[in-house]
Formats: structure tokens, sequence, C-alpha cells
């Protein structure tokens, strides 16, 4: 009997996972998440956000020039990095502090590329929650050590409905 239901069963387990993906999705374009109008940004854009936090002749992201992009406190930074504010001032290319901040750049470049601006983009990462992470922003999800799972929810945000 039970081997006769599991076929089933699956069936429909993956035919609520596929309406819930497609839910997911349609919900994020409302939300501004994914713009279906924009097209991905090209590759001359998307070196734009890179180059803006780079630290000049160096091959390290200037931690001033993102905190500035970030519109933030390097006291909040440094906290959400791990690191004593002085250590920001004083050793930028603190491995810890550089570490942090590749997350981020990681995180605003997946939000450039669904097709935003990078302040859309930046908006979003610091403000708006997502339901899939207990309503937490992706900027919370960067604190909590948690980049990969937000990188990779942008990339199937980006993927759109595949089924």
């Amino acid at each position: 009997m039970i081997e006769t239901a599991v076929p089933y069963l699956l069936m429909i387990g993956v035919t609520a996972l596929a309406v819930w993906f497609v839910w997911a999705v349609n919900r994020a374009e409302k939300r501004g998440w994914r713009d279906p109008k924009r097209s991905p940004a090209p590759p001359a854009a998307a070196e734009t956000l890179v180059d803006t936090v780079r630290e000049p002749g160096s091959s390290t992201i200037s931690i001033d020039r993102l905190i500035e992009m970030l519109n933030m406190q390097p006291q909040t930074f440094a906290e959400a990095a791990g690191v004593h504010r002085n250590t920001l001032r004083l050793n930028p290319d603190n491995e810890k502090a550089q570490a942090f901040a590749r997350d981020v750049v990681r995180v605003l470049q997946a939000a450039v590329d669904l097709g935003n601006d990078s302040q859309t983009a930046l908006y979003h990462v610091k403000n708006s929650p997502i339901r899939s992470f207990e309503y937490k922003t992706a900027w919370e999800m960067i604190e909590a050590a948690r980049t990969e799972d937000v990188v990779g929810y942008l990339e199937s945000l980006s993927a759109g409905y595949v089924g």
C-alpha cells in the first residue's frame, strides 16, 4: 500500500514546491528585488561597483569608500565585521575586515546583477526583509556570516521560474 502511495506523495510535494517557488519569484518582483523590465547589468556597469570601492593601486577594498557608499558609521561597520573600530582606521587591510567587505560587495553585486542600479540594490540589501530568511534583511544575513545563502537566493531570483 505504501509503495503505491509514495510516487503520488512525491508528485504532490514537487507540485507544492513549484507553486511556492513561482509565488516567491512573483513576490520578489513586486517588491523590487528583480525588475523584469530591466536586463541584467552589462559587464562594464557591473565592474563599476567593484571599482568604486577598490583601494587605488592595491588589490584590497577601501573600507572608507565602502563605509561611505553604505552611508554608515565606521563603528557600525566595525561591529558588523567583528573588529574594533580603530582597526578600520589603523589597519584597513585587516583580513577579517577585508573578508567582511568582500562579502558585502558580493551581495551588492548580486543585487545589482538583478537589474537594479547600485542605490536601489543598496536600499534593498539594508532594508528589505526576506521571507525565506525569517524576515531578516540581506545585511543581517551578511552579519550572521550567511553570505552564500543570500547570494544563492539572489541568483535564484535572477534565474526566474524554471520548470
